[in-house]
């Protein structure tokens, strides 16, 4: 169903997002896109930057804010990815990959009080 796809496939795929938001600059799934290619291609400034675009046009996307605090994660912004895996569970209680992310990050930050028991 989903094909592997090297860095160039992922660099490919930014280019396309990249042009559908050129013309729709209010579709938030593009930019959601265009955050996930980037985290791939390891470039987590400028997916926050991506996710945070779609955050503004639609804020009630789990997965945009999981993702989101996935790239803060990768640069070690802990307390901020926190922030955006808290935010994710708000909107979707049911979200599990971002109660994992959030347990993982809260063991990072030594803040076993928090954790889900």
């Amino acid at each position: 169903m989903f094909q592997k796809l090297t860095s160039d496939g992922y660099l490919m795929q930014k280019q396309a997002f990249h042009k559908s938001i050129e013309t729709k600059q209010h579709d938030s799934l593009a930019w959601y896109g265009k955050g996930l290619a980037l985290i791939i291609l390891n470039k987590y400034d400028e997916a926050i930057t991506a996710f945070d675009k779609s955050i503004e046009i639609n804020s009630q996307n789990s997965l945009t804010w999981y993702s989101k605090g996935l790239a803060l994660y990768k640069l070690n912004k802990l307390t901020e990815a926190v922030r955006a895996f808290d935010k994710a569970i708000e909107i979707n209680p049911q979200n599990s990959e971002a109660l994992k992310s959030k347990d993982v990050t809260l063991n990072r930050l030594n803040r076993y009080d928090l954790q889900v028991k």
